[in-house]
């Protein structure tokens, strides 16, 4: 089994979006092997639950992340993690930084999942209007779609 670990800022936005979405995604996907998603982040308040637009969100894609709390990236979850996707650059390097055993595994999503449209970045949505949040869900969809036919092709199972 591919473990995947998406991390963002707070654990609350973006990672929990493409760990809920991915997650979802698994049920009508037919990869060639097992892959379980999860996810934290680097400046986290522990235990808080996702952003309510993320929820609203997701709610309307028939996704519950009711019971997700937000962890704090350490060194057990990367060392269990096979797959690295941060929603930044900024946070790329900081992670790599923080874990520097973890840089082999750790890649920027967009870039890993083919989804480059000229920005590398995922924007933190947090405190934004709701078309905001909405954008940047659209953007991780896609990004998680991209990343799955990824792996629907086979690739993507060798780091």
């Amino acid at each position: 089994m591919l473990n995947i670990l998406f991390i963002c800022t707070g654990n609350t936005c973006r990672s929990p979006m493409a760990e809920a979405l991915f997650n979802a995604g698994q049920q009508e996907a037919c990869l060639p092997f097992r892959v379980q998603a999860s996810s934290a982040g680097l400046a986290v308040l522990e235990g808080q639950a996702v952003s309510e637009p993320v929820r609203q969100l997701l709610a309307a894609e028939e996704i519950d992340v009711s019971g997700h709390r937000a962890r704090q990236v350490n060194y057990e979850i990367i060392e269990n993690a096979d797959l690295l996707l941060t929603m930044t650059e900024s946070q790329l390097r900081e992670l790599i930084f923080r874990y520097p055993f973890a840089g082999g595994k750790s890649f920027l999503f967009k870039s890993y999942a083919s989804a480059n449209d000229g920005f590398p970045d995922i924007e933190d949505p947090f405190g934004g209007e709701l078309e905001k949040y909405q954008a940047v869900l659209e953007e991780i969809k896609d990004s998680v779609k991209k990343l799955t036919l990824k792996f629907s092709a086979g690739n993507g199972n060798k780091l």
